[in-house]
């Protein structure tokens, strides 16, 4: 058994707690392992003939719509290839998740995983590979290596009759409900999003770059968001058990949105308003550039760090670590890039666009390579490794993006140092709004896309930034260190 949590297995393994109750750890060959599963399945070469992960989540992580949680990196189409690839060939993964027969989207989501899983496994027909049974609370998706067998499907079949499940869909009988037919008909995996997408509920496969499982609003289309709040008023049901997941998915989302509300009244109130006079005291077109260049690299940087923290926090296999590394990471290498910002700074309009569109490509490329690099390297070392791994990423963007606010202040203090207060204002507000507005586009979008708009954010900072470079005063080739070469 992998546990996460090191209590849970200190309790099952101290014979002062609860060993001698629970049992668990004096049956014969059972090892109790503290370890992200995900983590150590990419690790082990050992095989197994059956992985078994049962309502892996909490109430909390299900209500609150589970925007970072550990339990989202074990729901997404990568792990479960790993699952999958440390079957034997006859092994069996099963997943068992709460199931309602009023509200089949959550256990819709759960065979688009599957489905998806196999088909990046090279299965041509996943429906031979998929047996899932249920309750009218609880349902099981047994998925196989290889294709059930006759004999296999026999024993599957006789066992639901014997605990009284009903068979939901299985390789031998038309599926039950029309959602699981339509899926189990894809034929690959673009026919599966296709099919998907017409839903109102977001019943696609989770990915590492989207891997919120639990959330199920579509919330990049208000229309379908508004279409399930009318229709959980009009059924009336909006504490029943079975659209729980909505009513939970639906506060969350409600609070995302409160807290960007909030952020941008409080930043308003307490930055905008207190540092608005400085404007009046320079020019329009300054305040025009100064404005935008800070508020882009808030945006910008936001949009990055948000990004990464979810993507590592999967990477990692807990958030505790993506957080902290990834916070630790960034705040170190921008602080480095600030510093060398001093000794090197971008002081001609060629250097200034090199820095830019070289921070830009960079990010940009980051979504294509590191699914690649992460996965075929490091996802089956050590947590020292995977974090040394996840330092050396960031660090390189970190750097360069480290150079943005201290360029801008010398530019713009350079041609009129009133406006100063208003930059710093403008700065500390757009990093404000872009946390929670990063977030809703990882949600709504993906961590891809995330990083892409923090990408194009530092791209488009050159229209700003080459007109403060150009209506410097004289003063400033000497605060940057000399005269300017390639003017």
């Amino acid at each position: 058994m992998v546990e996460l949590n090191p209590i849970f297995v200190d309790l099952l393994t101290d014979p002062a707690k609860l060993r001698g109750y629970g049992g668990i750890a004096d049956l014969p060959g059972v090892r109790l392992i503290v370890d992200d599963g995900r983590s150590w399945f990419a690790r082990t070469q050992e095989k197994f003939d059956l992985l078994q992960m049962s309502m892996i989540d909490t109430f909390a992580s299900t209500g609150a719509g589970a925007f970072a949680l550990s339990e989202n990196g074990l729901y997404t189409v990568e792990a479960w290839r790993i699952f999958l690839s440390a079957l034997a060939p006859n092994g069996m993964f099963t997943v068992s998740r709460w199931h309602s027969p009023a509200a089949e989207t959550e256990l819709g989501r759960v065979l688009s995983l599957a489905i998806t899983a196999l088909f990046s496994l090279g299965v041509d027909n996943p429906r031979d590979h998929i047996f899932l049974a249920g309750t009218d609370s609880l349902a099981t998706i047994i998925i196989s290596r290889d294709a059930f067998s006759w004999a296999g499907l026999k024993l599957l079949t006789d066992a639901a009759d014997r605990y009284e499940y009903h068979i939901l869909a299985s390789p031998d009988l038309p599926p039950s409900v029309g959602i699981f037919q339509d899926l189990l008909s894809a034929k690959d995996t673009e026919g599966l999003n296709a099919r998907a997408a017409d839903y109102l509920l977001d019943v696609s496969a989770p990915t590492d770059s989207r891997p919120f499982f639990f959330n199920m609003l579509r919330i990049a289309r208000p229309a379908d968001v508004a279409d399930v709040v009318w229709h959980l008023h009009r059924t009336h049901s909006f504490y029943e058990s079975a659209v729980s997941l909505l009513v939970g998915n639906l506060m969350a989302a409600g609070t995302l949105l409160m807290i960007i509300l909030l952020s941008a009244v409080s930043v308003l109130v307490a930055v905008v308003l207190p540092a608005h006079p400085a404007v009046y005291k320079a020019d329009s077109r300054l305040v025009a550039w100064g404005t935008g260049y800070f508020l882009l690299i808030g945006l910008g940087f936001m949009f990055v760090e948000i990004a990464l923290i979810q993507r590592m926090s999967i990477f990692m296999g807990h958030p505790t670590y993506g957080l902290s590394i990834v916070l630790f990471s960034i705040i170190l290498s921008t602080g480095l890039g600030s510093l060398l910002s001093e000794r090197t700074p971008p002081a001609s309009p060629t250097l200034l666009v090199l820095w830019l569109l070289g921070l830009g490509a960079y990010l940009l490329a980051l979504s294509h390579w590191l699914p690649n690099v992460m996965l075929s390297r490091f996802e089956a070392s050590e947590t020292l490794v995977r974090a040394l791994a996840t330092i050396a990423v960031i660090a390189s963007a970190g750097l360069l993006m480290g150079f943005g606010f201290p360029t801008g202040i010398r530019l713009a203090m350079a041609v009129d140092p009133r406006l100063t207060p208003w930059l710093w204002g403008v700065n500390g507000a757009a990093g404000v709004l872009g946390s929670g507005l990063a977030v809703a586009c990882s949600i709504a979008f993906s961590t891809d896309v995330t990083i892409g708009v923090g990408a194009v954010c530092y791209i488009t900072l050159a229209l700003v930034a080459l007109p403060l470079l150009r209506r410097r005063q004289p003063q400033l080739e000497a605060e940057l260190g000399g005269p300017d070469l390639g003017r």
